[in-house]
């Protein structure tokens, strides 16, 4: 860079950016540090146009040149600015009868276009310089909203950016006579109001210079054309790396590397990744994934901004401040949220309370598959369960909630907080601010982070999200009807629920970036960033016709003809090329060494190259070579040891004694497949996360279906009372029962939706008692019985849900379970055994098996229809309509020659059921893992189907067996 002019601390410097200010200001003083032998050396004055212009204005104020009463009541800022153009537009809107899918984006370019008209076409009132042009009805309504605006402003005796600027070049031309020497940095373009501002300069005898940065004259110039955007990152990244260990080992001084993209962050993700693959391979620098808090790489700098309300920290903090306004507003129990909206807010790890824990905590939460839920609700029920040690319909904690988390609970739910001292609703903007304040206070919002204590990076984003709402607090928001005449009002009736609307979108103009590594080898920029900056080395990515030049994006309210004569900011493709082609040829001779490159297709689209680096002939003839890029999941399976299979099918075995989890159903896994059954239950895989769904899940109607029955048969006892209930009786009862049942739902799911379910099941309920007064004769001897069961040495815990005594034969029992998803009692009769669970129950009655006279489902399904599935002794112990009825009479199946069951008695079959039970028992117990099944279909559910690895067992088999084959 050309910095061999004047560069003592009388000479103005200014620059485009504070990136460029920046590097001017080390770059400055190392040329002093050389030239001079002082050991204190003077700060240049290096700063961009707009620090300049805030210091000059406040040096005038000291100085008492400018009177403090030709200062408007508030200088808005541009957040603020917007609010009011969208106040207007919303009223435009209301009285038009407009529709618009955006209002805050189309308020944006509204006060774009007024900024744009304030610099570019001087902004005239009566909006002379529109005459003569053609106004299309945006351009009508940005003229209509315009002459409210400034009446609004002079009226409240406001300004804005923009009338700020007019009127600090007018208070320049008037009073300051200094002679200024100044020279202008990275400034490829110069505004109506710089041009202002250098004419009056110049006009005193002062002068402005446009530094040209210094070119290398050696610059060797190379091109990349890469397969596809993740190669092209991968490049990138290895060669900023080589460059950085190839200059570092030729000077002290550490090297400017830098990549460079018309937008960076459609790069960053995947050169970010690549960087700390190589740091990760060659520098041991820990990967991101794994660091309990990230730090920034000492190695690299993204300069790319992100808006404040996406960070994770801040994020947390509106949840916080929604949690509390809503239930304040609306009331406990009233105010409610989704699951996914209180899971994310539990296990993020700004909210306090142990980690570990808290997502103990919410694996619990996803089990009770509440699909809404309140924070008063939520506090309730942690208090609940964890006080009483108790399971209260179906609920159970996996841990004890810490004390911080319930002291936040609390604090989320303590009332009145967002009230104004009238008990009202309406909050001024200090009222909110200071509730706010002390909400997240006392909740414990983000007192630790990831690793504990919040690192540099947390802390400056704690810093950022509280200095943003005290700037919020201070914002001149307009309120009610802004119609010219009427009085603007100055945040005074908003409630919280709309000031923390306001907040969100304030907090999400805001870009925050933490404090960079200083020094760091390699920066990661945007194009205009890199302007009047020189480096070593350079790398340029996205060079593709759609990415540079910038597409032209004129603003849509202001008329075209009018943009394109004064030349507006991206007005017309001419202006982007004559732009572009500018910053190309800069950065060309930025660096020694300079890598243009681009993708050949980006997501499967085909790119083309950029015109303005098309010169097919050189791209031939400097190509870059690429280097052999290695990707970590490739080193580490190049340094993997040769892989030995061993066939290892014993599990270790259940101490005897010991209880299993599943119930039958580990008995049923085991069936199916040992391995499965293995890594299921006794690792643990089928308790995995649990997906809480906004509907009721089929759980949700199996424990409806089995709670109803339970309680309605625990009433009515016999067949007999059945019979003697009319139907508006029993739907009368049903519908009590469903009541009930679904009470505790209602806190946690829609209204009209539970109606709609209820509605659904009391009709398939009904369907079901019509078709249990079709049975022979029969009373209720127990239901929804839990027993507990020691089979081969193993405990387990079964529920039967019920079990009938015939009213012919009071020693004949039936046993039922309740099925509302798919089951078919065909694998009860298959050999060996396929569905254990009807089976395991005969275990509960030890010596009076005998008794049992038949087993099946009941099957309730609105799908599949109301039906039994039940094979019995003889035929006078099945329901009279049921369908199977000549197939599972046993007396029936024995008499078949050649059959399964020939000649075999119903005591023989019991007696074969319990006997292969116990078998599956005795795998379990015993440690039984081997990867064995009958068909693929009986693992689709298998909540460990990955594990099992099946591609590699078959392989395994078949290489085992073609060995077998060779040897014999």
């Amino acid at each position: 860079m050309n910095t061999q002019g004047n560069t003592s601390t009388a000479t103005l410097h200014l620059t485009v950016n504070s990136r460029l200010t920046q590097f001017l200001k080390s770059e400055f003083m190392l040329q002093q540090a050389k030239q001079e032998s002082a050991q204190v050396i003077a700060t240049p004055q290096v700063m961009t146009w707009g620090q300049w212009w805030d210091g000059w204005q406040q040096a005038q104020l000291l100085r008492g040149v400018l009177p403090l009463e030709n200062l408007p009541e508030k200088i808005l800022s541009d957040f603020e600015a917007q609010s009011i153009w969208q106040a207007l537009l919303d009223e435009a809107c209301e009285a038009d009868d407009l529709l618009l899918l955006n209002p805050a984006q189309t308020a944006k370019q509204l006060y774009q276009a007024w900024q744009y008209d304030s610099e570019y076409l001087s902004g005239q009132r009566g909006g002379s310089i529109f005459q003569g042009q053609y106004l299309t009805e945006e351009t009508q309504l940005y003229l209509r909203l315009k002459a409210r605006y400034q009446q609004l402003m002079d009226k409240a005796n406001l300004w804005d950016a923009s009338l700020l600027m007019q009127q600090r070049l007018q208070w320049f031309h008037d009073l300051d006579d200094s002679q200024l020497v100044v020279q202008l940095h990275g400034f490829d373009d110069l505004t109506p109001y710089m041009k202002s501002w250098i004419q009056t300069v110049e006009a005193r005898g002062g002068r402005v210079a446009l530094v040209q940065p210094e070119t290398s004259s050696d610059s060797v110039q190379q091109w990349y054309v890469a397969s596809d955007e993740s190669d092209e990152a991968k490049q990138a990244a290895l060669w900023a790396y080589q460059s950085y260990k190839v200059l570092s080992a030729q000077t002290k001084i550490p090297p400017r590397i830098a990549i460079v993209a018309p937008d960076i962050s459609e790069v960053e993700a995947s050169l970010t990744w690549a960087l700390d693959e190589q740091l990760f391979l060659h520098e041991s620098q820990p990967l991101k994934l794994f660091q309990a808090q990230a730090k920034p790489s000492p190695f690299y700098n993204v300069s790319l901004g992100k808006p404040l309300v996406e960070v994770p920290l801040v994020k947390n903090a509106l949840r916080v401040l929604d949690f509390a306004i809503s239930h304040s507003n609306k009331g406990g129990e009233a105010a409610k949220f989704t699951y996914n909206q209180v899971s994310e807010w539990l296990v993020s790890p700004y909210t306090p309370g142990d980690f570990i824990r808290r997502q103990a905590l919410d694996f619990s939460l996803r089990g009770w598959q509440w699909a809404e839920l309140s924070i008063a609700g939520l506090l309730a029920a942690f208090k609940k369960v964890r006080d009483e040690a108790a399971e209260e319909n179906g609920l159970r904690l996996s841990a004890k909630p810490p004390k911080a988390l319930m002291d936040s609970l609390y604090a989320l739910t303590q009332p009145g907080r967002f009230l104004n001292e009238k008990g009202g609703k309406s909050l001024t903007a200090h009222a909110f601010y200071q509730a706010a304040l002390d909400v997240l206070e006392n909740s414990g919002w983000a007192n630790s982070g990831v690793g504990g204590a919040l690192n540099s990076v947390e802390f400056q984003q704690k810093q950022a999200l509280l200095k943003a709402l005290l700037q919020f607090s201070q914002q001149w928001v307009i309120t009610g009807n802004v119609q010219a005449g009427n009085e603007a009002s100055h945040m005074k009736s908003l409630t919280a629920v709309e000031w923390l609307g306001k907040f969100r979108q304030f907090v999400g103009e805001q870009l925050h970036q933490p404090e960079s590594v200083s020094g760091a080898p390699i920066q990661i920029m945007g194009m205009l960033e890199a302007g009047g900056q020189s480096f070593d080395a350079l790398w340029v990515m996205e060079m593709t016709a759609n990415a540079w030049p910038r597409e032209a994006r004129p603003n849509p309210f202001l008329p075209m003809a009018l943009q394109r004569e004064h030349q507006l900011p991206r007005a017309d493709v001419g202006r982007e090329l004559h732009y572009a082609r500018a910053l190309t040829e800069r950065l060309a001779g930025s660096a020694r060494q300079v890598v243009w490159s681009y993708a050949k297709q980006t997501q499967g689209q085909l790119n083309l190259i950029s015109p303005l680096i098309d010169k097919k002939e050189r791209v031939t003839a400097n190509a870059y070579a690429p280097q052999g890029y290695q990707t970590l999941a490739e080193n580490l399976f190049n340094q993997r040891q040769a892989m030995e299979w061993v066939e290892d099918a014993k599990a270790p075995e259940v101490p005897l004694g010991d209880k299993v989890p599943g119930g039958s159903a580990i008995l049923t896994a085991q069936s199916k497949c040992p391995l499965m059954a293995f890594f299921d239950y006794r690792l643990g895989a089928k308790y995995q996360l649990e997906t809480v769904e906004p509907g009721l899940r089929s759980n949700h109607l199996g424990t409806l279906v089995h709670l109803v029955l339970e309680n309605f048969w625990q009433e009515v006892k016999t067949q007999k009372r059945l019979l003697a209930m009319d139907e508006p009786a029993l739907k009368q009862k049903i519908d009590l029962l469903l009541d009930e049942a679904m009470s505790a739902m209602s806190q946690h799911f829609n209204a009209h939706y539970l109606a709609l379910e209820k509605k659904r099941i009391g009709l398939l309920l009904m369907d079901w008692l019509a078709l249990e007064k079709q049975r022979p004769a029969f009373e209720l001897l127990a239901s929804e019985q839990d027993i507990e069961l020691d089979l081969a040495g193993l405990k387990l815990s079964i529920k039967i849900d019920r079990i009938d005594r015939m009213a012919d034969d009071e020693q004949a029992l039936i046993v039922l379970d309740y099925k509302t998803g798919k089951a078919s009692l065909g694998d009860l009769m298959k050999m060996p055994l396929k569905a254990p669970q009807l089976a395991v129950y005969l275990h509960a009655f030890k010596g009076e098996t005998s008794t049992v006279k038949g087993l099946g489902y009941g099957m309730i399904h609105s799908d599949t229809g109301i039906d039994f599935s039940v094979v019995a002794e003889s035929e006078e112990f099945l329901p009279d309509l049921y369908k199977n009825k000549q197939a599972n009479n046993f007396a029936k199946l024995s008499a078949k020659e050649g059959g399964d069951y020939d000649g075999a008695s119903w005591d023989d079959f019991i007696n074969h059921l319990k006997q292969a039970v116990w078998q599956l028992a005795e795998e379990v117990q015993q440690g039984r893992a081997d990867l064995r099944y009958e068909k693929v279909d009986d693992l689709q559910y298998a909540a460990s189907l990955l594990a099992l690895r099946l591609p590699e067992a078959k392989r395994f088999l078949v290489e085992t067996e073609e060995e077998s084959e060779a040897v014999s």
